[in-house]
């Protein structure tokens, strides 16, 4: 199928691409040939296929459950920080030897 040069502006405009002359008859002939290609697929027969919704439908959730957990207590959180100003975390300022100060 041939992409006629309206749809084919549209496509680029809305692609925010710009394409030079052979850029443009190539990616116009590749876009046809998808479509093409779609169009085979109309012919496929799938009766008797069953029917699914996931190609992955026999994969088990391999992630734990999301389950509520009990908040952590702040204190532990804080046990092994350098340093702690209400519930912030300070972290030292470390300055390379190279680095100036403002």
């Amino acid at each position: 199928m041939q992409i006629d040069k309206s749809r084919m502006e549209e496509l680029m405009k809305m692609a925010r691409l710009r394409l030079n002359e052979d850029e443009y008859n190539f990616i116009s002939e590749e876009l046809g040939k998808m479509i093409d290609w779609m169009g085979e697929l109309k012919s496929v027969s799938i009766d008797g296929e069953a029917t699914f919704f996931s190609v992955a439908s026999d994969e088990k959730n391999r992630y734990r459950d999301d389950d509520p957990n009990d908040p952590v207590e702040v204190n532990s959180l804080f046990s092994n920080a350098p340093s702690r100003v209400s519930n912030y975390f300070c972290i030292p300022n470390k300055k390379t030897p190279n680095s100036k100060s403002s």
